[in-house]
C-alpha cells in the first residue's frame, strides 16, 4: 500500500511506532538513550565541581578567586564533557514522519525534482569529504525540512526515493519505510544494519539486535 494523504501517513506512522515500542522495551529504545546522556553529562559535571571544590577547601591549597582559571578550568571540563557524553542528541535526535523530497548521496550527486515535478540529478562542481553517509530531506508534517543522514549501503535506492515516504525514529540509523512493499516477502528490515532478515528471526544475524520492523 501507498500512503500518500496525511490521515494515512500518520495512521502508518503509529502503526510503525506500535511495534517498535511493543516489542523493544523502554531501556533499548533511543529516547532512554539520550535520558542516560543527559544523566551521565550531570554526573560528569558534578563529580567533577565537587573534586575541585574539596580540593580548593585544604589546608594547604591557596587560591585567589579572582584568578581566571577558576572559571576557565571548569567550562573546558564542561565542554569536554558535553562532546564526549554528547547530551545534545536529546535535542537533535527526534521521532517524526514525512516524505523525501531531496536525497543526498556520498558520491557528491543530489536527487531532487525540477519545476516540472521531473526526478533529476545535479551533479555538484565542488570537491567535498565523504564519510559513507547520504542525507534525506524530509518534509516533515508541520511542513519544515528535515535532514537526516543514513549510512550508504547497497539496498539504500531499494528503501529510499523521492515521494517515499518514512518514519525517523529516535536513536535508530535507518528511518523505517512506510511502504512495506521496498522490503522483501517474507523479510524484514534491521533498522541498525540496514540488513535484511527472515522474518522468522527475532534478531538481525549481522548485528545480533531486536528485529522490530515486520
Amino acid at each position: 500500500m501507498i500512503y500518500k494523504n496525511l490521515s494515512q501517513l500518520k495512521e502508518r506512522h503509529e502503526e510503525i511506532m506500535s511495534s517498535y515500542n511493543g516489542t523493544l522495551p523502554f531501556y533499548k529504545r533511543g529516547l532512554f538513550h539520550c535520558f542516560v546522556r543527559c544523566l551521565l553529562f550531570v554526573l560528569w559535571c558534578f563529580i567533577w565541581f565537587e573534586s575541585g571544590n574539596r580540593y580548593l577547601k585544604l589546608d594547604y591549597v591557596y587560591y585567589d578567586m579572582g584568578d581566571t582559571r577558576l572559571l576557565i578550568v571548569p567550562m573546558l571540563i564542561s565542554v569536554a564533557g558535553f562532546f564526549i557524553i554528547k547530551p545534545y542528541k536529546i535535542w537533535t535526535q527526534r521521532t517524526y514522519f514525512g516524505k523525501i523530497e531531496k536525497i543526498e548521496k556520498q558520491n557528491a550527486i543530489l536527487i531532487e525534482k525540477n519545476e516540472k515535478g521531473a526526478k533529476v540529478i545535479i551533479k555538484r562542481m565542488h570537491m567535498v569529504m565523504y564519510d559513507g553517509m547520504n542525507t534525506l530531506t524530509i518534509r516533515k508534517k508541520n511542513g519544515r525540512l528535515a535532514k537526516k543522514k543514513v549510512p550508504n549501503l547497497a539496498s539504500f535506492d531499494r528503501l529510499y526515493d523521492l515521494d517515499s515516504s518514512v518514519s525517523v525514529i529516535n536513536g535508530l540509523r535507518f528511518p523505517a519505510p512506510m511502504n512495506k512493499g521496498v522490503i522483501p516477502q517474507n523479510m524484514c528490515l534491521c533498522t541498525k544494519c540496514g540488513s535484511f532478515e527472515s522474518n522468522e528471526r527475532t534478531r538481525c544475524s549481522m548485528c545480533f539486535t531486536t528485529l522490530w520492523y515486520k
